[in-house]
């Protein structure tokens, strides 16, 4: 790594924490006793104040921090990195409607297992209906990746079943969008 983009990754973590100052500083039980009567009852209300803040850092931390952190780390080596970037392309009814039945029988766990190169087979495999204009936004995009535009979905450790589904659905679509572009 760069020793710029080191030094740039500890500018980021110290404008980060900076940014969470004002929250711990204006945290308040006052609050406490409308907002969460029924907590009260078990949790005293530090441990409320605690697991409050805790939430909102870590929200903060999903959208702004990891981003810019992994922003930062693609530029060391790629010069064309985007963050929120939307990509445009055509579908067919049939991959759109193809791409959602994927997603949500892998969300289900009974009908189907991962197999990316199946899916993606499935997919481009799939003719008729009308054409569509769509778009799917990646969390980061390379367009200079070596092996073509890299597609990055960045999500916790454990995200939740349907950040999942959402995902994969995003991520079928960018790439059945750049296959159609290659034809």
């Amino acid at each position: 790594m760069k020793e710029k983009t080191r030094q740039l990754l500890i500018s980021i973590l110290q404008q980060f924490v900076l940014s969470q100052r004002p929250k711990i500083e204006t945290l308040a039980a006052t609050d406490l006793r409308t907002a969460y009567p029924f907590h009260r009852l078990v949790f005293p209300d530090q441990a409320i104040l605690a697991a409050r803040l805790e939430r909102s850092i870590v929200t903060s931390m999903g959208s702004t921090l990891y981003p810019k952190l992994a922003q930062a780390i693609a530029l060391d080596r790629f010069s064309k990195v985007y963050l929120e970037h939307e990509i445009t392309g055509q579908l067919n009814d049939a991959a759109s409607n193809m791409i959602a039945q994927i997603a949500n029988e892998l969300r289900s766990g009974k009908r189907r297992n991962p197999n990316h190169d199946a899916e993606r087979n499935e997919i481009l495999g799939s003719v008729g209906g009308g054409i569509l204009n769509t778009s799917v936004t990646a969390d980061l995009y390379i367009e200079d990746y070596t092996t073509g535009p890299l597609f990055i979905e960045l999500k916790t450790p454990r995200p939740n079943l349907d950040m999942v589904a959402e995902s994969k659905r995003k991520m079928l679509t960018f790439e059945t969008i750049m296959a159609r572009r290659d034809i």
